[in-house]
């Protein structure tokens, strides 16, 4: 295998694993997130933070991604309906969320928390946003290359 295909499956490995953990975490017990100090008053943090992580995962381009258009680093664009892959991908982390509040719902009984969903979009904007200043300042952090 070359090195950009164990990259790729590396990826997926820290992907999948991240949505087990994920998965297992909201669908624990009460008693469990509460000895876990899950719930409490520091539930919406670990909403924020888990979500901000789900982000920075899901940010760089799947497998798939490898094609372009023209040769020239331009993004892919799907066949079936010219979304950029990276816009896809991009809605993988907050579909993630509906779902698992979903899930509670359904295992549960409990009421859908919408407010949940909004600190994990508030997460997920903020591990983004974050993303993208940290890879201008590397960019910066790189010398032009005046030849």
């Amino acid at each position: 295998m070359n090195s950009q295909t164990n990259k790729n499956l590396r990826l997926r490995l820290v992907r999948v694993l991240w949505l087990i953990v994920l998965t297992s975490f909201s669908l624990a017990p009460w008693i469990v997130k509460s000895r876990l100090g899950i719930n409490g008053p520091r539930h919406n943090l670990w909403h924020f933070a888990a979500f901000f992580v789900t982000a920075l995962i899901f940010s760089k381009p799947g497998p798939f991604d490898r094609q372009t258009l023209n040769g020239k680093g331009n993004p892919v664009l799907c066949q079936w309906s010219g979304v950029s892959s990276r816009v896809l991908w991009a809605l993988v982390p907050p579909l993630v969320a509906i779902s698992l509040e979903a899930f509670e719902v359904i295992f549960y009984h409990n009421r859908f928390e919408w407010r949940d969903v909004g600190v994990d979009c508030v997460g997920i904007a903020a591990g983004l946003v974050s993303l993208a200043i940290w890879q201008n300042l590397l960019l910066e952090a790189i010398p032009a290359n005046d030849t």
